[in-house]
């Protein structure tokens, strides 16, 4: 409870700065209200929570991304297997339905997921997208940029929808750290195939894509089907303000917002269990 408590009144304070960080600005778009609980309140739907950015995202692949806005951004519409949960500072499932099981001689991990998750774009959420993903992790001609998350995996079996087996080429301690990471978020097979994830992001998150403008914005919008708790804030703008660009009023607001956020564990849910990005 005491850690709701502070959730809410970090939103709080984001709300007054984001309202500073408004004014400064001269628009007249609202912050968003915070004492807002669970989806769907009227004090949420139809209005814009702005967030600024103090740096600019480079794009929307997580697999792809190594930057903090990237990183900020991506968190809300893709997720990983596992999460640490800021309060006990542990590993939790997350689209895995349980923590993983390892054999005696630690070289088989098994997972199992999460059953009722799609994608973004109506793709199933199953063991053959994870599967995919690791291995365009590994893929050294797709670029990923944290191969090595993959570095001690030597291959990969589906059992079945909701189960997957990683096979290893060694006893990897940091494995279930690698697994939630924010670089071995799990995209969508079919999104990946046939559009660019990079400008055109696709993930199981709470926030879905709407738009962005290189260097400017990007635009969210709540996930209706969401597998978990929907969000209590409706949309969300975030802004790129840089040091070089804004006027120092503006520029201390933003530097406000940021370090809040930075505390909420880049969470907009506002009420929704929060999630944490994986320390490497």
């Amino acid at each position: 409870m005491r850690s709701w408590k502070k959730l809410l009144s970090l939103t709080a304070a984001c709300a007054l700065s984001v309202s500073l960080l408004a004014g400064c600005s001269g628009t007249t778009t609202p912050a968003t209200e915070t004492s807002a609980v669970g989806s769907g309140d009227a004090a949420t739907d139809g209005k814009m929570f702005n967030v600024a950015l103090t740096a600019a995202f480079t794009g929307f692949d997580p697999l792809r991304t190594n930057d903090s806005a990237s990183t900020y951004v991506n968190a809300q519409i893709y997720e990983t297997l596992y999460r640490i949960d800021p309060e006990t500072d542990e590993y939790v499932p997350l689209l895995a339905a349980d923590m993983p099981e390892y054999s005696e001689d630690g070289l088989t991990v098994t997972v199992k997921l999460r059953e009722g998750v799609t994608f973004h774009d109506g793709t199933p959420f199953n063991s053959e997208a994870v599967k995919y993903t690791f291995d365009l992790i590994k893929d050294p001609e797709f670029g990923s940029s944290r191969a090595s998350i993959a570095g001690s995996i030597e291959s990969m079996e589906c059992p079945d929808d909701y189960t997957i087996l990683f096979h290893l080429l060694y006893e990897d301690g940091v494995f279930t750290a690698k697994l939630a990471h924010t670089n071995s978020a799990i995209v969508s097979p079919t999104a990946q195939q046939n559009q660019d994830l990079m400008v055109e992001p696709c993930g199981t998150g709470p926030y879905k894509f709407v738009s962005s403008v290189s260097g400017s914005n990007v635009v969210l919008t709540r996930n209706e089907e969401y597998w978990g708790e929907k969000p209590a804030i409706k949309d969300v703008t975030m802004t790129i303000i840089t040091d070089e660009s804004t006027p120092g009023p503006r520029r201390a607001a933003a530097r406000r917002v940021h370090r809040i956020l930075r505390h909420m564990d880049m969470c907009l849910k506002v009420c929704s269990p929060p999630r944490a990005e994986a320390r490497p």
